[in-house]
């Protein structure tokens, strides 16, 4: 009674196939991240929409928006605290404070974020060619 290849555990799978499935599965992973990275900062991110979408699920979670005069107010708040920060920035914290360093961070984390939702593709995609990359691996000679 030998094993169907469909019914085989993780384990099986990581005991025969562990090098070649870790190395398909960062390369994968890496290739994910990567495209979604360039995809955001080329294609860019509609703000307004993401703004949108956020104001909508904070007013379902009970979050009340703000109003025009508290967002001015907001605002003016928010422009002061910007003044004071460049104020005192110096070194490593102005290169920090560079808008197009946190424009970066956030569409790495952004992208981050995103590869995290491919996960249970990536395991599935790796455990369904592990086997047949390894079957060519050793017809090519390695082992």
């Amino acid at each position: 009674s030998s094993e169907q290849p469909s019914k085989r555990s993780i384990r099986s799978l990581m005991k025969e196939y562990g090098p070649i499935a870790i190395v398909m599965y960062i390369t994968m992973s890496s290739l994910t991240f990567l495209s979604l990275f360039a995809a955001i900062t080329f294609l860019g991110i509609d703000e307004a929409k993401v703004k949108s979408a956020y104001s909508g699920l904070k007013a379902r979670l009970g979050f009340h928006p703000l109003t025009n005069d508290e967002i001015t107010e907001q605002e003016k708040e928010d422009a002061e605290e910007k003044a004071q920060r460049e104020e005192n920035v110096r070194g490593l914290k102005r290169w920090i404070a560079d808008p197009t360093m946190v424009q970066v961070a956030t569409n790495g984390l952004l992208a981050f974020a995103l590869n995290k939702l491919f996960v249970p593709i990536k395991l599935a995609l790796t455990a369904g060619f592990a086997p047949v990359v390894a079957r060519r691996l050793r017809a090519m000679g390695f082992n």
